[in-house]
């Protein structure tokens, strides 16, 4: 997720944002441990659930990601991006792998319709960060991603510690992202302070907006100015990072007093995800109500 940097605490950008990919994690991680912590983070097992998109051959898992929400009697939903969906591509222009190596086949996909109404539009406006989802339908159940997850339907994420995983590119804090860096085959995470959260709203004339949160990435001697205005100036971790390019649609999590919830969909970002650079998150606690009506059978808090 890459936005335009922003000189002021203003944030979203005026054009359109590329997509989001993998994480990118401090400079002095990646020299101490390579990726080894930010693939150890995504490995414990609140985060099973999180699946790699490949094209239909196998190939080509850093593209996108998603994450299974839960099954019915036929089939298993995964919580992605809408943006995985553009340029034609529809349910079955992917296919979806879970962590534990096993290939499932979409159906169908449903976008949420803000988004689709946004992108007629304008397809430049970044009001559709916040309505950046939607919903793959599986042929068949799910039955290797762990416990169903919780989704968060609260309002408290600002302040908090998110942790955000997917299968994208990678890259050290200082350069940014590396095409060149290992993507698709193992799941990465990274963490950031939320210290942005635009809460769901609609215009007189009816139309939505907001319903997103941002996190930055600061240097680890806090010699990067906080582009959102907040007082963090060091890294809220040794995990602290961004999203770069295929992390689309992967998830969000917060740990809760009910156990970790997804709290947003990985949206996009500024810059070439270095220090001082934003990611941006849908909300999912916006999209309650339209993901129930899509799956009823969602885990909400």
């Amino acid at each position: 997720m890459i936005f335009r940097r922003a000189a002021a605490a203003s944030l979203l950008c005026a054009l359109a944002c590329p997509p989001a990919g993998a994480v990118i994690i401090l400079d002095s991680t990646y020299k101490a441990e390579g990726y080894k912590a930010a693939e150890a983070l995504a490995a414990e097992p609140q985060f099973a659930a999180v699946f790699a998109f490949c094209y239909e051959d196998g190939t080509g898992c850093g593209g996108a990601s998603g994450t299974w929400i839960g099954n019915d009697d036929s089939h298993g939903y995964i919580l992605t991006a809408a943006h995985n969906f553009g340029d034609g591509f529809v349910a079955d222009s992917w296919v979806y792998r879970s962590k534990a190596g096993r290939i499932y086949t979409g159906q169908a996909v449903a976008v949420h319709p803000n988004y689709l109404r946004i992108v007629a539009e304008n397809e430049a406006n970044e009001a559709k960060l916040g309505f950046d989802v939607a919903i793959v339908t599986l042929t068949e159940p799910v039955t290797d991603a762990g416990e169903q997850p919780l989704l968060y339907t609260g309002s408290e994420e600002l302040g908090e510690t998110l942790t955000f995983v997917g299968y994208g590119s990678r890259g050290a804090a200082g350069a940014g992202e590396n095409e060149k860096e290992p993507a698709g085959e193992v799941a990465a995470a990274a963490q950031g302070v939320i210290e942005s959260v635009e809460p769901l709203k609609l215009s007189a004339a009816g139309a939505a907006d907001g319903n997103y949160m941002q996190v930055w990435l600061p240097k680890e001697d806090g010699s990067v100015e906080n582009v959102l205005g907040g007082e963090l100036t060091t890294p809220v971790s040794k995990y602290a990072g961004l999203l770069g390019s295929g992390d689309s649609g992967g998830s969000a999590w917060l740990e809760t007093p009910n156990g970790w919830a997804i709290a947003g969909t990985n949206g996009n970002g500024s810059g070439n995800a270095q220090y001082g650079d934003l990611s941006g998150f849908p909300r999912i606690s916006g999209h309650i109500d339209w993901i129930t009506g899509v799956f009823p059978g969602a885990r909400v808090e």
